[in-house]
């Protein structure tokens, strides 16, 4: 990946100019050309011998050896993209997480909302922070919406961290810390403004 990374010329002393290049090419602006979007109630068949629901496809190798360097399409809705960046990202040796927004079990169905997205270190910085673009969301909702923020541990205490496998009951595993029924723009001026790595390392290994 680190190679494919060079050859097109995102790979930058910046990191904010490389995850901005991948995001934009694979998800905003070259959406189109370079990510073929499928998620609920599609199934998407095959993958690697696996049927898979809710566009999660989540295999890396997938996206990469069969997909991506065959000319094809990546595949899968936001949490898709969202590992397959995580990726492209540690294989320029950079740091990223995995990150989950949403309004939860909303009242009426058509207002529920979500959204994966990388947020990685910005070493100049010395922040945590999310490509700029991750906020929109159409003008669907205002900045006082009550969203719950998740992000992703990495496995390193492994106590609990699936205790279970049914998407609606994953709040009972120790994968993630969670900030439950904030206002969007909070979440926004987190990501934006950066948060501090003192502070998630507190949130992911030691809570």
């Amino acid at each position: 990946m680190r190679s494919d990374a060079e050859s097109r010329g995102w790979v930058s002393r910046d990191i904010k100019h490389f995850v901005a290049s991948l995001e934009d090419y694979f998800w905003f602006t070259g959406q189109q050309q370079h990510w073929h979007y499928q998620t609920y109630p599609e199934i998407i068949k095959d993958v690697d011998g696996v049927d898979v629901t809710y566009g999660a496809v989540l295999n890396v190798d997938y996206q990469y050896y069969q997909r991506f360097t065959a000319g094809l399409k990546g595949l899968g809705d936001c949490q898709a993209e969202t590992v397959f960046m995580d990726a492209w990202v540690k294989s320029v040796g950079q740091s990223s997480v995995i990150t989950w927004r949403t309004t939860g079990n909303s009242p009426k169905p058509k207002d529920w909302l979500s959204h994966n997205h990388i947020m990685y270190f910005d070493p100049d910085g010395k922040k945590w922070t999310a490509y700029q673009l991750i906020s929109y969301f159409g003008g669907r909702v205002t900045d006082s919406d009550p969203f719950d923020f998740w992000i992703y541990k990495p496995p390193v205490n492994q106590v609990h961290y699936l205790s279970e496998s049914d998407f609606s009951l994953f709040k009972k595993g120790n994968g993630y810390y969670l900030f439950s029924k904030i206002p969007l723009g909070q979440i926004y001026r987190m990501l934006l403004d950066g948060i501090p790595s003192s502070d998630l390392k507190q949130w992911l290994l030691y809570s």
